[in-house]
């Protein structure tokens, strides 16, 4: 058997492990862009800034190795921004199936969004076809308890009371296939998407109109001519 330099094998090792973190690594490359905050949603003044030098209001964006969106966070002085959730989600994230993908909601711990502490959903599944269209999606609300108390109790019955009431109508059921959602909500954040790619329902049109106070009208021209 020939010898091997143990210079050259530490190197072939050392090729060998980055080989792997190349082909299995989740993030591969950050991009940041530049955000304003107003009264009500963020808006996104310019995509991929290179130049952070003094800039208080950041979105960062990860993305894997296959140029797809992992994960979106509003920053302020560099933290993520602790907003209540009904003007934006600050921290997200996003896991690909082979036909799937997962998108998660955090807040500014990096702690799942809850039912009863946010009033929001924890996470939602989006099913696409083989054309990258949305065809159906399952919606997650997580309940949670630091203790479980009469008064934990009660607030829980109120707030299903509520959205039984006044958000969730008559036709939801499980054999409703009809997502609730036209498209992915934390890709109206990413510049990159899935690879350029943004999954909506079939002959779904967006509303540009409706847009302004989320984009710069640079990034809502951008936007019209691809989407």
């Amino acid at each position: 058997m020939a010898n091997i330099n143990p210079m050259k094998q530490f190197t072939l090792i050392l090729i060998i492990l980055l080989g792997f973190n190349v082909c299995f690594g989740q993030d591969s490359t950050t991009l940041y862009h530049l955000y304003q905050p107003t009264s009500s949603m963020s808006k996104i003044e310019k995509w991929n800034i290179h130049d952070t030098t003094n800039q208080r209001y950041l979105v960062r964006e990860k993305i894997d190795n296959k140029n797809r969106v992992t994960s979106i966070q509003f920053l302020v002085d560099g933290k993520i921004e602790n907003r209540n959730p009904m003007y934006g989600i600050d921290n997200i994230t996003f896991e690909y199936g082979e036909n799937f993908i997962i998108e998660r909601y955090l807040n500014y711990k990096g702690e799942p969004m809850t039912f009863l502490d946010d009033e929001t959903p924890t996470s939602r599944k989006y099913f696409l076809d083989e054309n990258n269209n949305i065809i159906d999606c399952k919606t997650i609300y997580e309940i949670t308890f630091d203790e479980l108390t009469k008064e934990k109790l009660l607030e829980l019955e109120n707030s299903l009371r509520f959205w039984r009431e006044n958000v969730i109508s008559e036709t939801d059921s499980g054999d409703n296939k009809d997502c609730d959602m036209d498209y992915i909500y934390g890709y109206m954040f990413s510049e990159i998407k899935m690879d350029g790619i943004f999954p909506t329902k079939r002959d779904y049109k967006f509303d540009y109109d409706s847009f302004d106070m989320i984009y710069s009208k640079e990034i809502l021209d951008e936007m019209k001519n691809k989407y």
